[in-house]
């Protein structure tokens, strides 16, 4: 590819620079100078050159209307023809037909009047070149006169000059007008027209209906144009023997005088100015602002914006002469072949021609090659690319085909389906054919919930939600049926909606869901029946207690025994909450402690209950350490009931329990209104499981450690006992049985 494409490169710029040099030699061939030799008035270097001299015969005096040949001759452009050019007016002799076949002009300006001088009078004029693409003639009149369309000139007087009056006279007979019923005057004298000795005035477009309205009196124009006559203004023309003689000095006079235009309308005001300065220009009453208005309408008749200055149409031209031909004015059936020039090919120009020929077939041969080779390379890219399309497209045909998923494409706008792959064909038992021409309902066990609506309204939701995953309970050809887990997801393809939809078989996975389910049932049965036995067992343990403690000779024994039963009390309410509650990994605090309180309570004797002040906030915490929560408010209450009573004299024993919650950390506060704890008990912090004194206490000291705490006892108008704990308590700090790693 870089290979073809650095050929393709240097193709190109060679076939660039070709053409790049071929309008340099068309213009060459053409004998065009080029256009940076402009030089401005007076720098033109002429003293080593001959000059020929010729003349250009003027319609009228001079006016902007032959600013073209005056700003040629002042810019050089014909001393670069190696031409000398002088002017000749009216004034100065004969007009310009006149004048060329008299001999004492070689070129002349005319109009329409060239067809009628060389087709009725038989005059042998060749026509240059076109300046103006419209003609400027117009038959001008007094508005206050009412001559407002050409009917209104029958039995009128029109003054003309013989050249302009062509024009006018078709316009006539066009209108359906005798000439005989006009009375036609030589001459062209505005005056004549203001004073109303004449009806009309054949003139120029611009320069007379200026002049009358600078008088003070409204124009009323009538143009040829309006009534079908668009003929060319002003040309170029010259003698046939001239345009025979010498081809080479008519070709270089009409080349300078296009370039003399070309700059007059570019300059205007400069042209202007010139014209001013030159002869009888003033002295008839021409003015800049006459002179401009001038240059303003000429340009719009020569249009250099949309046509070249001096293009001849050929057809244009034998249509003027069929209108010519249409009225007499001209021999019918008039051809205008032999009056439009036609350049000499000398030995030089065919060399040119030949040249540039050549270098437009060699640049169109290097463009043809370059199309070739860069076809060539463009058709082995797409080769390549089409190769690699297959290959893609293979590649997801096998993904598609090799997919253990089932894979449906439906149709977004009616669920249909539109392909399926070989693991689908597999799970459903059924061709692929029989597959795209299924129904959603038809792949599913006939029930309210596995309808084709249903499965639409899952479609739907992938559409607007995204990806969809649910189950379905799908059927096979069979008439088997499986639990398929189906995922959808929408796409679009072709400015059409698809469905993606993979089913996985999840049967297998649905009975092991159901053998869990059941599994787990069963062991929370077994659970609740184990808890249950528990329980009993321990309300059988603690009613044998209580039967051995009030059978015991010895009030100490009885205590011991009392203060066993009141600890396997406490473990009987956590073994009651675990069986009533649902949650095993966790128990409520505040009913936990709640019940164990009112369980100790139910202990004290009847004649002098006790005052409870009971302040719990609600949490959670696991059955192992509200066991040893529950121990330490067992031992601090039995002892309150215990010996708070006995010096209250008379008044009754108050108890209070606060369990408070605080930033992931608990806070137990226990208090009563007893005599307080003994003082040996309070002097020493350590615990001496090996002491038979103050076993109480050291046991809630035992149960603070297991917490993550530091039990404080010490006496405030009674006992009083605190722990902060936090609300997760590291494994390890609990009692390990001997040998086990957990509890």
């Amino acid at each position: 590819m870089a290979k073809y494409s650095k050929k393709c490169i240097i193709l190109t710029i060679i076939a660039a620079g070709l053409l790049t040099l071929t309008p340099t030699l068309a213009a060459q061939s053409a004998g065009t100078a080029p256009a940076a030799a402009s030089p401005a008035s007076g720098n033109i270097d002429t003293s080593n050159r001959e000059l020929e001299l010729v003349t250009l015969a003027l319609r009228w005096e001079h006016q902007f209307q032959f600013a073209g040949y005056y700003a040629a001759i002042a810019q050089g452009y014909y001393a670069q023809e190696e031409l000398q050019v002088q002017l000749l007016t009216p004034a100065d002799g004969q007009f310009p037909v006149d004048a060329v076949l008299g001999g004492k002009a070689e070129y002349g300006i005319g109009s329409a009047e060239l067809l009628t001088a060389r087709y009725r009078q038989q005059k042998p004029l060749v026509l240059l070149a076109s300046i103006y693409q419209h003609s400027g003639i117009i038959l001008l009149s007094r508005k206050d006169h009412g001559q407002l369309m050409p009917q209104d000139y029958v039995g009128k007087t029109i003054m003309s000059a013989s050249q302009s009056l062509p024009e006018i006279q078709l316009m006539l007979l066009k209108e359906g007008i005798d000439l005989k019923t006009v009375k036609f005057r030589p001459n062209a004298d505005l005056t004549e027209l203001l004073t109303d000795q004449v009806d009309g005035l054949v003139c120029y477009l611009s320069n007379e209906p200026f002049i009358m309205s600078q008088r003070g009196i409204e124009p009323q124009v009538m143009r040829p144009i309006s009534y079908g006559i668009d003929f060319y203004g002003d040309s170029l023309f010259t003698s046939e023997q001239e345009s025979l003689d010498r081809p080479g000095r008519t070709e270089r006079f009409i080349r300078a005088s296009l370039r003399g235009w070309d700059y007059a309308l570019q300059h205007p005001e400069e042209l202007v100015q010139q014209i001013l300065e030159m002869p009888g220009v003033r002295e008839r009453g021409k003015t800049a602002e006459l002179l401009r208005y001038e240059a303003q309408v000429l340009e719009e008749l020569i249009q250099p914006e949309l046509i070249t200055i001096g293009h001849i149409n050929p057809a244009r031209w034998q249509h003027m002469a069929d209108n010519y031909a249409e009225f007499g004015l001209i021999p019918a059936g008039t051809s205008i072949d032999g009056f439009i020039f036609q350049p000499e090919l000398s030995s030089e120009k065919l060399r040119r021609l030949w040249w540039r020929a050549g270098f437009i077939m060699l640049a169109a041969t290097l463009l043809l090659m370059i199309v070739l080779i860069w076809n060539q390379v463009l058709r082995r890219v797409i080769r390549r690319k089409t190769q690699e399309l297959n290959q893609s497209r293979i590649y997801l045909q096998s993904i598609f085909d090799t997919c253990p998923d089932s894979i449906f494409i439906h149709n977004a706008a009616d669920g249909r389906i539109l392909d399926v792959n070989e693991a689908c064909c597999r799970q459903y038992s059924y061709s692929r054919e029989q597959l795209l021409a299924s129904s959603i309902a038809e792949l599913s066990v006939e029930s309210s919930e596995y309808n084709q609506l249903q499965a639409l309204q899952h479609l739907e939701r992938t559409k607007n939600e995204g990806r969809q995953t649910f189950e379905w309970h799908a059927r096979r050809n069979d008439g088997s049926s499986f639990w398929g887990e189906i995922t959808t997801a929408y796409f679009t393809l072709e400015n059409s909606g698809r469905y993606i939809v993979m089913v996985r078989d999840i049967s297998e996975r649905k009975k092991a869901e159901e053998l869990i389910r059941r599994q787990l049932a069963e062991k929370d049965l077994l659970l609740k029946e184990v808890h249950h036995r528990i329980k009993n067992n321990l309300a059988s343990i603690r009613s044998l207690i209580n039967l051995q403690a009030a059978a015991a000779d010895s009030p100490e024994i009885s205590e011991a025994l009392q203060k066993a039963g009141n600890r396997i009390e406490s473990m009987y309410v956590l073994y009651q909450k675990l069986l009533n509650d649902s949650d095993y990994q966790s128990i409520s605090v505040k009913t936990y402690v709640q019940d164990l309180v009112g369980a100790i309570l139910a202990l004290s004797p009847e004649q002098n209950p006790p005052e409870l002040t009971l302040e719990i906030e609600d949490g959670q915490l696991e059955p192992k350490k509200l066991f040893l929560l529950g121990g330490l408010i067992n031992e601090f209450m039995t002892n309150s009931l215990k010996h708070a009573g006995l010096t209250v004299a008379g008044n009754k024993t108050r108890i209070a329990v606060r369990l408070l919650q605080s930033q992931q950390r608990w806070k137990l506060i226990l208090q009563d209104n007893g005599p307080g704890l003994p003082a040996a008990a309070l002097a020493s912090e350590e615990i001496q499981l090996s002491s038979g004194h103050h076993f109480g206490l050291m046991l809630m000291r035992i149960m603070g450690q297991q917490l993550d705490g530091k039990v404080q006892l010490y006496n405030a108008n009674g006992a009083r006992c605190e722990l902060d704990f936090p609300a997760t308590i590291p494994t390890s700090l609990f009692l390990q049985p001997e040998g086990n790693a957990t509890t």
